[in-house]
């Protein structure tokens, strides 16, 4: 198990100098994936409580509520997908805060599952969200804009009678794009900050439904719960 936790581990580390530039604090999904031609849904409340944006730029906050749908492509393997509404506020030292209130959001990725044995599993995964909130007024001027958010992932988790606890890494960027009437600017969140910590759990509610928790740190303070079932 160990030397299939370190080979899982090296793969991940591989990764990073790759997407370094396009890496954030989308929810990971925890390891319990559906398998092959399976399904599973559910619906996420995910509240990003701040992000520092690079060069002091100021920092971002959004609150989302998105519905969940996977599909297992093959064992090991599966696709995420989420669509919903999402908020975003944004502010800048010495300006008013922007709130642009909730509006569309959605988002995609993907899992695969590096390793298995017993009761242990680790699993390697890329989620994207992207909130388009409605159009804000501040200091009687209009502002539009839009949350990206990158995310890559490496967790590990253990199975117990009741739940399922993980604990891994992150690594991502968060995007502040602006889009004015005469200018259009993307401002990425601190890359400084862009490896995180990951701790969540699966708790089980029945044998095809669960409760998913999971809290983030470091790169970003950020805690998601949805509750989930198998079809």
């Amino acid at each position: 198990m160990i030397k299939r936790i370190i080979k899982s581990t090296l793969i991940v580390l591989a990764f990073v100098p790759v997407f370094s530039q396009t890496g954030s604090c989308a929810p990971c999904y925890g390891t319990r994936m559906p398998g092959k031609d399976k399904w599973h849904c559910g619906y996420q409340a995910h509240d990003i409580f701040r992000t520092e944006l690079k060069n002091d730029q100021g920092s971002m906050r959004s609150v989302q509520g998105l519905f969940l749908l996977s599909r297992g492509l093959f064992e090991g393997l599966s696709i995420d997908a989420k669509i919903g509404v999402g908020g975003l506020r944004y502010k800048r030292p010495g300006r008013p805060e922007i709130d642009y209130k909730a509006w569309f959001c959605g988002g995609y990725g993907f899992r695969i599952r590096l390793g298995e044995r017993a009761a242990y599993k680790t699993v390697f995964g890329f989620q994207h969200i992207s909130a388009h909130p409605r159009r804000a007024i501040a200091a009687g001027e209009r502002h539009k804009a839009i949350l990206d958010d990158w995310q890559f992932s490496w967790l590990c988790s253990r199975d117990f009678k009741r739940g399922t606890p993980y604990v891994g890494l992150r690594f991502g960027r968060k995007d502040y794009l602006y889009l004015g009437e005469v200018s259009r600017k993307r401002t990425r969140s601190d890359m400084s900050r862009a490896l995180g910590l990951v701790v969540g759990s699966d708790v089980a509610l029945t044998q095809r439904s669960w409760l998913n928790l999971e809290g983030q740190a470091i790169n970003g303070e950020a805690f998601s719960i949805s509750y989930n079932f198998e079809l």
